[in-house]
């Protein structure tokens, strides 16, 4: 989790941007998500993404600080991209020791910037390499796949022996460091090549 201060000072610079995070946090065995208020449509877009579900264990809350007992995982705060670069800098300026922060368009929300806040060993490469030797296997058993700028840590597994996959509309840093691009993901291009890799 987010170091309990860290996010203190997290919450403070969203305050004073003006800035309402949505927070994912953990406590006695169930995610959790929670918000102040939903503040444009771009944060209206996440609570009703219905891939992630977040509609289902999302509550609003009076304040984030009543919260700050709890294990806070993630900080998620969507706004234009002005506002989502200032604050990003701001953070990264404070924290950037501690935290990963990453900044970036949603593509299925155009004009809505994210910015994710984790602690800085909450990646994604970090929980495939734990999952792997969980289950008894390798890195070369693995193919990862990518399009986000969260994603590349993850796709430089391929250094270690995995198979990490782009799709066409990823981002270019995800694909420059990728073993392979296939198609674009809104064309079912994922489980097209599990499928064929499969041979189903």
């Amino acid at each position: 989790e987010i170091d309990p201060e860290v996010c203190k000072g997290i919450i403070q610079a969203s305050n004073a941007h003006g800035c309402k995070p949505f927070v994912t946090a953990h406590d006695a065995g169930i995610d959790r998500l929670y918000y102040e208020e939903v503040c444009n449509e771009g944060s209206r877009w996440f609570l009703g993404d219905k891939t992630e579900g977040h509609s289902k264990h999302a509550k609003e809350i009076e304040t984030i600080e009543h919260i700050l007992e709890e294990k806070i995982v993630c900080f998620t705060i969507i706004g234009d991209q002005k506002l989502i670069e200032i604050l990003y800098n701001s953070i990264e300026e404070k924290f950037g020791e501690k935290l990963d922060c990453f900044y970036f368009e949603n593509p299925y929300s155009p004009g809505w910037f994210w910015l994710t806040i984790h602690d800085t060993l909450a990646q994604k490469n970090n929980a495939v390499l734990e999952l792997t030797n969980f289950t008894g296997h390798i890195a070369t058993d693995l193919v990862v796949f990518g399009d986000q700028l969260n994603d590349v840590g993850m796709m430089k597994l391929n250094q270690h022996g995995a198979t990490s996959v782009a799709v066409e509309n990823a981002i270019d840093e995800v694909k420059a460091c990728a073993s392979e691009i296939i198609g674009n993901n809104n064309a079912d291009s994922v489980v097209k090549y599990i499928l064929e890799k499969e041979g189903l």
